[in-house]
This record gives structure tokens, sequence and C-alpha cells, in this order.
């Protein structure tokens, strides 16, 4: 992307802690997206960011996905009811647990 499109900073998200160390240095930005609910508490969230943090030795900035919808929207093939949205407590603590952890942005989708 360097070469394609030279000067512009790119973001990258990734789902899974371990790939991190296997992308440093293609990104400028990171995040990760936990999304705990209903199956993990939402301290997952908190866990999640220290460990973005730590992974870059806290020399790149972090923006994290913290969760703001419902599973069931993307898991067709299972029972709605298996699913649930995070409330607005939960959601509102995930958002701060990010920032705690140490993340200095966040990015909601849905």
């Amino acid at each position: 992307m360097e070469e394609l499109d030279p000067g512009h900073p790119t973001w990258v998200v990734l789902c899974r802690l371990n790939d991190i160390a296997n992308c440093i240095g293609t990104f400028d930005v990171i995040g990760t997206d936990p999304y705990p609910i209903p199956g993990s508490p939402a301290g997952k969230a908190l866990q999640w960011t220290r460990s973005t943090v730590e992974s870059t030795n806290g020399l790149t900035p972090v923006w994290m996905v913290p969760q703001i919808f419902n599973w069931a929207s993307y898991r067709k093939d299972e029972p709605a009811e298996k699913y649930r949205s995070p409330t607005l407590e939960e959601m509102r603590s995930m958002a701060w647990q990010c920032i705690a952890g140490g993340a200095n942005g966040l990015v909601f989708w849905r």
C-alpha cells in the first residue's frame, strides 16, 4: 500500500492476537476486535487492548473496535436466540476498558 498510495497511514484490525507479531511493520495504526458478548465477559476488551498495546511495545497508535453488534446478524446458520446485543452498559464498559487499557482511538461499526 505504501508504494501504491505513499504518505497515507494504514490501519489494520486483527481478530486474533497471535497475528500481531506477524504484521508488525505493515501498518501505522493497529486495532483488534474483541467481541465477547454473549459468550465471554466484557472484560475481554481490556485484556485484548493491553495485549495489543504490549505487542507493539506501546510504539504504535491503537484504535480498538469494541463490540456493539449482535452476532446473530452474521451467523445466520445458527439460532438467533443463541445471541444477543450488548447492553448499553456493556458497550460503555467495553469502550472505557479499551481506553483504560491504552487505546487512543475507538471505532464502532454495526
